[in-house]
Protein backbone atom coordinates (compact mmCIF):
# COMPACT_ATOMS: atom_id res chain seq x y z
CA UNK A 1 0.00 0.00 0.00
CA UNK A 2 1.31 3.50 -0.62
CA UNK A 3 1.20 6.04 1.47
CA UNK A 4 -1.90 8.17 2.12
CA UNK A 5 0.18 11.38 2.49
CA UNK A 6 0.65 10.78 -1.56
CA UNK A 7 -3.30 10.77 -2.10
CA UNK A 8 -3.16 14.47 -0.11
CA UNK A 9 -0.58 15.53 -1.83
CA UNK A 10 -2.12 14.48 -4.86
CA UNK A 11 -5.10 15.89 -4.48
CA UNK A 12 -4.23 19.16 -3.02
CA UNK A 13 -1.53 19.52 -6.32
CA UNK A 14 -2.84 18.14 -9.22
CA UNK A 15 -4.54 21.15 -10.96
CA UNK A 16 -1.59 23.43 -10.28
CA UNK A 17 1.07 20.58 -11.74
CA UNK A 18 -0.74 20.33 -14.73
CA UNK A 19 -1.23 23.97 -15.03
CA UNK A 20 1.98 24.46 -15.20
CA UNK A 21 3.17 21.43 -17.38
CA UNK A 22 0.43 22.97 -19.65
CA UNK A 23 2.29 26.42 -19.72
CA UNK A 24 5.88 25.17 -20.57
CA UNK A 25 5.05 22.21 -23.15
CA UNK A 26 2.04 24.41 -24.87
CA UNK A 27 0.27 20.47 -25.78
CA UNK A 28 -2.21 18.75 -23.59
CA UNK A 29 -1.27 15.32 -24.20
CA UNK A 30 2.07 16.61 -23.39
CA UNK A 31 1.20 17.82 -20.59
CA UNK A 32 -1.12 15.25 -19.37
CA UNK A 33 1.91 12.86 -19.42
CA UNK A 34 4.37 14.96 -18.20
CA UNK A 35 2.10 16.04 -14.87
CA UNK A 36 1.81 11.99 -14.07
CA UNK A 37 5.87 11.77 -14.76
CA UNK A 38 6.08 14.22 -12.11
CA UNK A 39 3.77 12.46 -9.70
CA UNK A 40 5.52 9.40 -9.96
CA UNK A 41 8.73 11.34 -9.23
CA UNK A 42 7.34 12.91 -6.01
CA UNK A 43 6.18 9.83 -4.92
CA UNK A 44 9.64 8.00 -5.52
CA UNK A 45 10.95 11.65 -3.52
CA UNK A 46 9.02 11.93 -0.37
CA UNK A 47 11.43 10.99 1.76
CA UNK A 48 13.64 13.88 0.43
CA UNK A 49 11.10 16.10 1.65
CA UNK A 50 12.96 17.99 4.71
CA UNK A 51 10.32 20.47 5.16
CA UNK A 52 13.26 23.57 4.81
CA UNK A 53 10.38 24.64 2.42
CA UNK A 54 6.85 24.75 1.85
CA UNK A 55 5.41 21.59 0.15
CA UNK A 56 3.84 23.55 -2.87
CA UNK A 57 7.22 25.01 -3.42
CA UNK A 58 8.66 21.39 -3.67
CA UNK A 59 6.03 20.09 -5.95
CA UNK A 60 6.49 23.30 -7.65
CA UNK A 61 10.25 22.65 -7.87
CA UNK A 62 9.93 19.17 -8.90
CA UNK A 63 7.65 20.02 -11.71
CA UNK A 64 9.05 22.66 -13.35
CA UNK A 65 12.20 20.64 -13.24
CA UNK A 66 10.67 18.44 -15.41
CA UNK A 67 9.09 20.63 -17.61
CA UNK A 68 12.68 22.09 -18.93
CA UNK A 69 14.03 18.83 -18.38
CA UNK A 70 11.20 17.28 -21.17
CA UNK A 71 11.93 20.65 -23.22
CA UNK A 72 15.56 20.30 -23.44
CA UNK A 73 15.16 16.52 -24.68
CA UNK A 74 12.63 17.77 -27.48
CA UNK A 75 16.11 20.03 -28.59
CA UNK A 76 18.28 16.98 -28.64
CA UNK A 77 15.55 13.76 -29.38
CA UNK A 78 17.18 13.69 -33.19
CA UNK A 79 20.15 12.49 -32.32
CA UNK A 80 19.77 8.71 -32.87
CA UNK A 81 21.73 7.32 -29.66
CA UNK A 82 19.42 9.47 -27.22
CA UNK A 83 16.08 8.54 -28.50
CA UNK A 84 16.76 5.10 -28.03
CA UNK A 85 17.63 5.79 -24.18
CA UNK A 86 15.01 8.11 -24.23
CA UNK A 87 12.24 5.78 -25.87
CA UNK A 88 13.15 2.98 -23.15
CA UNK A 89 13.42 5.98 -20.26
CA UNK A 90 9.70 6.84 -21.65
CA UNK A 91 8.58 3.17 -21.48
CA UNK A 92 9.73 3.02 -18.13
CA UNK A 93 8.12 6.00 -16.75
CA UNK A 94 5.08 4.90 -18.24
CA UNK A 95 5.02 1.44 -16.69
CA UNK A 96 5.56 2.85 -13.12
CA UNK A 97 3.26 5.42 -13.58
CA UNK A 98 0.53 3.01 -14.89
CA UNK A 99 1.39 1.08 -11.67
CA UNK A 100 0.78 4.12 -9.43
CA UNK A 101 -2.08 5.11 -10.43
CA UNK A 102 -3.74 1.64 -10.75
CA UNK A 103 -2.87 0.89 -7.27
CA UNK A 104 -4.03 4.14 -5.49
CA UNK A 105 -7.28 5.52 -8.14
CA UNK A 106 -8.04 3.04 -10.63
CA UNK A 107 -8.48 5.95 -13.31
CA UNK A 108 -5.49 7.75 -14.80
CA UNK A 109 -4.48 11.28 -14.03
CA UNK A 110 -6.55 12.50 -16.68
CA UNK A 111 -8.95 10.48 -19.03
CA UNK A 112 -8.79 11.99 -22.55
CA UNK A 113 -10.92 15.11 -22.60
CA UNK A 114 -14.24 16.78 -23.73
CA UNK A 115 -14.86 19.21 -25.79
CA UNK A 116 -16.73 22.33 -23.90
CA UNK A 117 -18.15 24.82 -25.79
CA UNK A 118 -18.95 28.44 -24.46
CA UNK A 119 -21.42 30.89 -27.13
CA UNK A 120 -21.37 34.31 -26.60
CA UNK A 121 -24.27 36.14 -27.49
CA UNK A 122 -24.80 39.86 -27.64
CA UNK A 123 -27.72 41.19 -26.72
CA UNK A 124 -29.83 44.50 -26.02
CA UNK A 125 -31.83 44.29 -23.12
CA UNK A 126 -31.92 40.36 -23.16
CA UNK A 127 -32.67 40.57 -26.83
CA UNK A 128 -30.36 39.24 -29.55
CA UNK A 129 -29.92 42.13 -32.03
CA UNK A 130 -28.42 42.29 -36.14
CA UNK A 131 -25.80 44.33 -37.73
CA UNK A 132 -27.02 47.38 -39.42
CA UNK A 133 -30.74 46.51 -38.08
CA UNK A 134 -31.98 49.21 -36.08
CA UNK A 135 -32.81 48.90 -32.66
CA UNK A 136 -35.80 50.52 -31.55
CA UNK A 137 -35.68 52.56 -27.99
CA UNK A 138 -37.68 54.63 -25.92
CA UNK A 139 -39.02 58.04 -26.90
CA UNK A 140 -38.56 57.00 -30.79
CA UNK A 141 -35.12 57.26 -30.87
CA UNK A 142 -33.24 54.68 -32.87
CA UNK A 143 -29.59 52.77 -32.27
CA UNK A 144 -28.63 50.63 -35.73
CA UNK A 145 -25.25 48.92 -34.48
CA UNK A 146 -22.73 48.35 -37.86
CA UNK A 147 -19.52 46.81 -36.12
CA UNK A 148 -19.06 44.70 -32.84
CA UNK A 149 -15.59 43.05 -31.88
CA UNK A 150 -14.49 42.47 -28.77
CA UNK A 151 -11.31 40.48 -26.76
CA UNK A 152 -11.81 37.53 -24.78
CA UNK A 153 -9.41 36.02 -22.78
CA UNK A 154 -7.53 33.99 -19.76
CA UNK A 155 -10.15 31.80 -19.01
CA UNK A 156 -10.23 29.74 -16.05
CA UNK A 157 -13.21 26.81 -15.10
CA UNK A 158 -13.45 26.78 -10.97
CA UNK A 159 -14.98 24.33 -8.56
CA UNK A 160 -15.49 24.76 -4.75
CA UNK A 161 -12.79 27.66 -4.92
CA UNK A 162 -9.90 25.74 -7.06
CA UNK A 163 -8.98 26.31 -10.16
CA UNK A 164 -9.78 23.12 -12.53
CA UNK A 165 -8.83 24.10 -15.78
CA UNK A 166 -7.17 27.40 -17.50
CA UNK A 167 -6.68 28.53 -20.92
CA UNK A 168 -4.35 32.05 -21.83
CA UNK A 169 -5.01 32.75 -24.76
CA UNK A 170 -7.31 35.18 -26.35
CA UNK A 171 -10.08 35.45 -28.86
CA UNK A 172 -11.54 37.89 -30.81
CA UNK A 173 -14.90 37.84 -31.02
CA UNK A 174 -16.77 39.43 -34.33
CA UNK A 175 -20.38 39.64 -34.52
CA UNK A 176 -20.02 39.53 -38.09
CA UNK A 177 -18.70 36.36 -37.62
CA UNK A 178 -20.80 33.90 -35.90
CA UNK A 179 -18.58 30.97 -35.52
CA UNK A 180 -16.11 32.87 -33.70
CA UNK A 181 -18.81 33.76 -30.97
CA UNK A 182 -18.68 30.12 -30.22
CA UNK A 183 -16.10 29.38 -27.88
CA UNK A 184 -14.48 25.51 -27.79
CA UNK A 185 -12.48 24.21 -25.25
CA UNK A 186 -10.84 20.85 -24.44
CA UNK A 187 -11.53 20.49 -20.53
CA UNK A 188 -10.44 17.41 -18.77
CA UNK A 189 -12.95 14.33 -19.04
CA UNK A 190 -16.07 14.69 -16.58
CA UNK A 191 -16.44 10.98 -15.76
CA UNK A 192 -12.88 11.41 -14.57
CA UNK A 193 -13.87 14.25 -12.13
CA UNK A 194 -16.54 12.38 -10.83
CA UNK A 195 -14.49 9.70 -9.78
CA UNK A 196 -11.52 11.47 -8.40
CA UNK A 197 -13.75 14.10 -6.55
CA UNK A 198 -17.70 12.98 -6.46
CA UNK A 199 -18.65 16.42 -8.47
CA UNK A 200 -21.70 16.31 -10.47
CA UNK A 201 -20.19 19.16 -12.64
CA UNK A 202 -16.72 19.72 -13.71
CA UNK A 203 -17.04 23.68 -12.69
CA UNK A 204 -19.06 25.96 -10.66
CA UNK A 205 -18.05 29.36 -11.74
CA UNK A 206 -15.53 30.79 -14.58
CA UNK A 207 -13.71 33.87 -15.02
CA UNK A 208 -12.15 35.35 -18.28
CA UNK A 209 -10.67 38.82 -19.39
CA UNK A 210 -12.55 41.40 -21.66
CA UNK A 211 -9.54 42.76 -22.89
CA UNK A 212 -5.59 42.06 -23.39
CA UNK A 213 -3.57 42.83 -20.45
CA UNK A 214 -0.43 44.73 -20.29
CA UNK A 215 2.01 41.74 -21.30
CA UNK A 216 0.00 41.07 -24.33
CA UNK A 217 0.27 45.03 -25.48
CA UNK A 218 4.09 45.57 -25.38
CA UNK A 219 5.08 41.58 -26.17
CA UNK A 220 5.48 42.79 -30.32
CA UNK A 221 3.93 41.49 -33.11
CA UNK A 222 1.93 38.72 -32.75
CA UNK A 223 -0.39 36.41 -34.98
CA UNK A 224 -3.91 34.80 -35.23
CA UNK A 225 -6.32 36.74 -33.48
CA UNK A 226 -3.90 38.84 -32.00
CA UNK A 227 -2.74 39.83 -35.62
CA UNK A 228 -2.66 44.03 -36.01
CA UNK A 229 -4.20 43.10 -39.36
CA UNK A 230 -7.45 42.11 -37.45
CA UNK A 231 -7.75 46.19 -37.14
CA UNK A 232 -8.10 45.81 -33.08
CA UNK A 233 -4.21 47.16 -32.84
CA UNK A 234 -3.75 51.58 -32.61
CA UNK A 235 -0.10 51.52 -31.91
CA UNK A 236 2.91 50.25 -30.19
CA UNK A 237 2.57 53.25 -27.79
CA UNK A 238 -1.68 52.72 -27.57
CA UNK A 239 -1.59 48.89 -27.83
CA UNK A 240 -4.99 47.25 -28.55
CA UNK A 241 -8.43 47.73 -28.25
CA UNK A 242 -10.52 45.51 -26.50
CA UNK A 243 -13.27 46.89 -27.74
CA UNK A 244 -14.73 47.71 -30.81
CA UNK A 245 -18.52 49.33 -30.92
CA UNK A 246 -19.75 51.21 -34.09
CA UNK A 247 -22.84 52.39 -35.22
CA UNK A 248 -25.84 55.17 -35.78
CA UNK A 249 -27.67 56.31 -33.03
CA UNK A 250 -30.47 59.27 -33.32
CA UNK A 251 -28.94 60.83 -30.40
CA UNK A 252 -25.74 61.21 -31.36
CA UNK A 253 -24.36 64.94 -32.77
CA UNK A 254 -21.61 63.81 -34.96
CA UNK A 255 -22.13 63.78 -38.35
CA UNK A 256 -25.26 61.40 -39.86
CA UNK A 257 -25.14 60.25 -36.60
CA UNK A 258 -22.42 58.00 -36.95
CA UNK A 259 -20.61 57.09 -33.60
CA UNK A 260 -17.03 55.09 -32.60
CA UNK A 261 -16.21 53.81 -29.39
CA UNK A 262 -12.62 52.23 -29.83
CA UNK A 263 -12.24 50.94 -25.79
CA UNK A 264 -8.56 50.40 -25.12
CA UNK A 265 -5.49 51.27 -23.02
CA UNK A 266 -3.16 49.02 -21.11
CA UNK A 267 -1.32 52.04 -19.30
CA UNK A 268 -2.26 53.37 -15.65
CA UNK A 269 -4.37 55.37 -15.21
CA UNK A 270 -6.24 54.40 -17.94
CA UNK A 271 -6.17 50.90 -17.74
CA UNK A 272 -8.95 49.16 -19.58
CA UNK A 273 -8.64 44.84 -19.54
CA UNK A 274 -11.00 43.96 -16.58
CA UNK A 275 -11.99 40.51 -15.51
CA UNK A 276 -15.70 39.21 -15.81
CA UNK A 277 -16.52 36.24 -13.03
CA UNK A 278 -19.84 34.17 -13.30
CA UNK A 279 -20.38 32.69 -10.20
CA UNK A 280 -22.49 29.65 -9.55
CA UNK A 281 -23.44 28.62 -12.76
CA UNK A 282 -22.93 24.73 -12.29
CA UNK A 283 -26.97 24.13 -12.22
CA UNK A 284 -27.77 26.06 -15.75
CA UNK A 285 -24.54 24.56 -17.92
CA UNK A 286 -24.96 21.74 -19.53
CA UNK A 287 -22.31 18.90 -19.50
CA UNK A 288 -21.03 19.89 -23.37
CA UNK A 289 -22.48 23.86 -23.44
CA UNK A 290 -23.34 26.73 -21.95
CA UNK A 291 -24.41 30.58 -22.88
CA UNK A 292 -23.33 33.72 -21.77
CA UNK A 293 -25.49 37.04 -23.30
CA UNK A 294 -23.29 39.92 -23.13
CA UNK A 295 -25.68 42.73 -22.96
CA UNK A 296 -24.90 46.37 -24.43
CA UNK A 297 -28.02 48.42 -23.25
CA UNK A 298 -26.14 49.58 -19.91
CA UNK A 299 -23.38 50.53 -21.74
CA UNK A 300 -25.35 53.09 -24.03
CA UNK A 301 -26.96 53.88 -21.01
CA UNK A 302 -23.91 55.81 -19.62
CA UNK A 303 -23.36 57.61 -22.88
CA UNK A 304 -23.73 61.20 -22.65
CA UNK A 305 -24.22 61.94 -26.09
CA UNK A 306 -23.06 65.93 -26.05
CA UNK A 307 -20.10 65.20 -23.96
CA UNK A 308 -18.42 62.27 -25.35
CA UNK A 309 -20.41 60.78 -28.77
CA UNK A 310 -17.84 58.64 -29.37
CA UNK A 311 -13.69 56.97 -27.73
CA UNK A 312 -10.73 56.59 -30.32
CA UNK A 313 -7.83 56.53 -27.49
CA UNK A 314 -7.16 55.79 -24.15
CA UNK A 315 -8.47 57.92 -21.80
CA UNK A 316 -11.33 57.94 -18.32
CA UNK A 317 -14.02 57.42 -19.83
CA UNK A 318 -13.15 54.19 -21.96
CA UNK A 319 -11.65 52.98 -18.33
CA UNK A 320 -15.13 53.70 -17.06
CA UNK A 321 -16.54 51.77 -19.54
CA UNK A 322 -14.76 48.77 -19.69
CA UNK A 323 -16.17 48.59 -16.01
CA UNK A 324 -19.76 48.80 -17.05
CA UNK A 325 -19.42 46.53 -19.90
CA UNK A 326 -17.64 43.97 -17.78
CA UNK A 327 -20.88 43.70 -15.45
CA UNK A 328 -23.12 43.11 -18.48
CA UNK A 329 -21.96 39.39 -18.69
CA UNK A 330 -24.54 36.94 -17.47
CA UNK A 331 -25.88 33.13 -17.65
CA UNK A 332 -28.30 32.80 -20.22
CA UNK A 333 -31.26 30.88 -18.52
CA UNK A 334 -33.89 29.34 -21.04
Amino acid sequence: MFNTNFEAIYHEHRHLVFNLCLHYLQNQQDAEEAAQDVFVKIHAKMGDFEGKSSLKTWVYRIAVNHCLDVLRTRKRKHRLAFITNFQEKRKLLKSMRVALFAAIFTVPFFAGGQNFILQIQPVFSGKKFVLEKPIALANADSLTISTLKFYLGNFEFWKNGQVVFSEKTYRLLDLEDEKSLSLRFKIPDLSTFQKLTNLEQPFDSLAFDLGTDSLTNVSGAMGGDLDPTRGMFWTWQSGYINLKIEGFSSKCLARNGFFEFHLGGFAAPFQTVRQVKIKNVGRFFKPCNARLDFDLAPFFEKIDWVKKPGILSPCAEAAAFSGVLAKSFSVHVE
